[in-house]
């Protein structure tokens, strides 16, 4: 009866050292998930553009825009790259819209420099954020604009 306790009560620490050891990878790969997300730009801020699929050299920031009301939306890209930047296509919500842009040389910016975009879009919620979606022939930019105005005024 002895030896019997002696081996349940050493099963009981094996139980408890298996269960630490899991909790302790558990933890560790949450970690390492998230560090990963983090490094290679899956956490980004609301006005940082996210590429996907595009080149490693290619960047772009929304630096301002102006949402108005009846749908009007006005907003200014940099590009803080090392290439240049054309671009080709506005999505939003997936869904492509027409729009005008007035950079120095067409549609395409060089590095560093800025280029006006307006398009209209639905008649929005104020205060709700929505996925807006810059394109060029390498790269794609999604940035993540809350209706309503962001950054030095724009005009119209």
């Amino acid at each position: 009866m002895a030896r019997m306790m002696k081996s349940l009560m050493c099963n009981r620490k094996a139980v408890s050292s298996v269960v630490g050891c899991l909790l302790l990878i558990t933890i560790a790969v949450v970690a390492g998930s998230f560090f990963y997300a983090y490094s290679s730009g899956k956490l980004t801020s609301i006005s940082a553009g996210q590429s996907v699929g595009g080149l490693g050299t290619t960047n772009v920031i929304v630096e301002a825009y102006n949402w108005q009301s009846n749908g009007n939306l006005t907003f200014v890209l940099r590009d803080v790259g090392a290439n240049p930047f054309n671009v080709t296509g506005v999505l939003f919500e997936a869904k492509s819209l027409s729009f005008t842009a007035t950079c120095s040389h067409g549609y395409t910016m060089m590095p560093t420099e800025s280029c006006t975009i307006k398009t209209q879009t639905a008649i929005l919620t104020s205060g709700v954020v929505y996925n807006i979606d810059v394109e060029s022939q390498s790269a794609a930019f999604e940035f993540r604009l809350t209706f309503g105005t962001f950054g030095v005024p724009i005009g119209e």
